[in-house]
């Protein structure tokens, strides 16, 4: 997968574009034209290719080629490497490309592009691999003993791309996400520490319906990660808070300022008092209400999933890839809603789908926590099992929870239909899969993608002349024919990235500067 720079990366995308920089004080921050980097160009003609040596009195490589005006561009850099990209490639085209490292890369690359059309092409920055980060409980997995012996991990989070987004944020211990569920294992070894508020007495009533589920929710959306034991999860370093029937309950944790719940419970009927209550939740408090969709194969609606206000999800699999077979069964493909694709009987084991799904997540065979009595022997004495393999949109809607978590972290403040409406933009298409045709237009936008969704809530898009502003990015900015106004000061932080495409004026008097911060979350004005 093609990764995005953790640097600063400010990109000309435009071949005829012209960067005007027209005074002398322009405040460019030390993370912007004076920071070190690398360029990768190609070279056609071998005569034009620089020699290298080095200037041992001034701590500074010397690069002459051929080419004078070339030269002169390239002596005003201080020049760490010059090489061949890839020297023991058989192929000749790879063989004129060529790295630089430099500081102030950036003015390098704009003066080679404006410069030396026709002598070097395909300028671009160049980016060292950089491993995603992995934490060291993420190959954890269990035994199954259904659909075949073998072990399930948690490849659910690799489907949603969720390492790419731990790239940009891991979640903040400020954004805390509420659900209403069952009782609650708060003593379990990978969700001790992470529960910041119980809003019931969270007794566990063991000959109750689901007695276990609350426990089994929250271990997706938030347990303990890089712990060195159980699972990681979507939204580790944000905190939870817990409710079981008390529907007044949400309306506190509103007002305690939780802005993400999770309901993963069937209401049974829609009731007017009901849909009243999640319309004030998400409009006059500003949370976004996730729900399970249902785990019927029907297109029956379901509530609170299927309220107006609900962000309802359904399910899509996770473990293998499209064609598969395990011992002759087809099942849990890779963003397929059905689970088994050839068992013709799949009542049990397809999840609702209607036009109120809003968007898809991994449901099927999801490795999570669970209480030590949640499960017993054929002797009926409990197993001690701490984690369990599930299926259900219950378990799919909290990986979504944990998505919007880590969006408010970089940006917290997005309106809930900010939040849904960039999930479904950057979700995957599911309708092309064969296997998914007969449920077109009844699983939402697609699968959630948890990078594009994260990348996009902490992504500020600036267009036109700029007054005098400091803004932050929880992701980056993206400037296009931008003109910095008379005696204006733009001062822009970003996490990751600034992209500057089209023409950008910085006229005398006037000043922009950028800096990059890891910490950076988006702010206005």
């Amino acid at each position: 997968m093609k990764r995005d720079p953790d640097i600063l990366n400010i990109q000309e995308k435009q071949k005829d574009m012209k960067i005007r920089l027209l005074m002398l004080s322009l405040m460019i921050s030390l993370s912007t034209y004076s920071q070190t980097g690398k360029v990768i160009f190609k070279i056609e003609d071998i005569n034009l290719v620089p020699m290298v040596s080095r200037d041992l009195k001034r701590a500074r490589g010397i690069v002459k080629s051929g080419n004078e005006k070339f030269n002169l561009t390239l002596e005003k850099y201080n020049i760490h490497q010059f090489r061949q990209l890839y020297p023991s490639s058989k192929r000749e085209e790879l063989l004129k490309y060529y790295i630089l490292e430099a500081d102030g890369y950036q003015g390098l690359m704009a003066e080679l592009k404006e410069k030396f059309q026709g002598v070097v092409s395909h300028i671009s920055q160049y980016f060292d691999p950089k491993p995603l980060y992995v934490p060291n409980d993420y190959s954890f997995n269990v035994r199954s003993g259904n659909d075949a012996l073998r072990d399930v991990g948690l490849t659910y989070l690799d489907l949603i791309n969720v390492r790419d987004a731990w790239n940009i944020t891991r979640g903040d211990p400020q954004v805390v996400i509420g659900f209403m569920d069952s009782y609650l294992y708060t003593s379990h070894e990978d969700l001790a520490g992470k529960i910041a508020k119980i809003y019931d007495d969270n007794i566990r009533i063991p000959l109750s319906i689901d007695v276990d589920h609350g426990t089994m929710v929250a271990g997706i959306v938030g347990s303990d990660t890089n712990n060195d034991k159980g699972i990681s999860s979507v939204a580790f370093n944000c905190r939870m808070a817990k409710t079981s029937t008390n529907k007044d309950d949400l309306l506190l944790m509103a007002q305690d300022g939780i802005k993400v719940i999770n309901i993963s419970q069937d209401w049974r009927y829609s009731n007017e008092a009901d849909s009243l209550l999640l319309e004030e939740l998400t409009v006059d408090y500003q949370v976004i209400v996730i729900a399970a969709a249902g785990n019927k194969n029907s297109t029956a609606y379901i509530y609170p999933a299927s309220y107006e206000s609900v962000f309802s999800v359904t399910s899509v699999g996770h473990e293998f890839d499209l064609g598969s077979t395990l011992n002759g069964i087809q099942f849990n493909w890779k963003d397929c809603h059905r689970k088994y694709l050839n068992i013709p009987d799949n009542a049990y084991y397809t999840h609702t789908h209607n036009d109120r799904v809003d968007i898809c997540a991994p449901g099927y065979n999801i490795l999570t926590t669970c209480h030590p009595d949640s499960y017993k022997n054929g002797w009926g004495a409990s197993t001690g099992q701490l984690y369990s393999i599930e299926d259900g949109t219950s378990f799919a809607a909290p990986i979504v929870a944990g998505v919007c978590a880590l969006m408010y972290s970089i940006n917290p403040g997005l309106t809930p239909l900010q939040v849904k409406n960039i999930i479904q933009r950057t979700a995957f298409d599911i309708y092309s899969i064969p296997e998914n045709a007969e449920y077109i237009g009844l699983l939402g936008a697609g699968r959630i993608d948890a990078y594009k969704a994260v990348k996009e809530a902490g992504t500020t898009y600036l267009t036109g002349s700029q007054d005098t502003k400091t803004w932050s990015a929880g992701y980056g900015f993206i400037l296009k024919d931008v003109t910095i106004n008379n005696d204006s000061y733009v001062s822009l932080k970003a996490r990751k990235a600034v992209e500057i495409n089209g023409v950008f004026e910085v006229p005398l008097g006037s000043s922009f500067e950028i800096t990059i911060d890891p910490s950076a979350v988006t702010t206005g004005q």
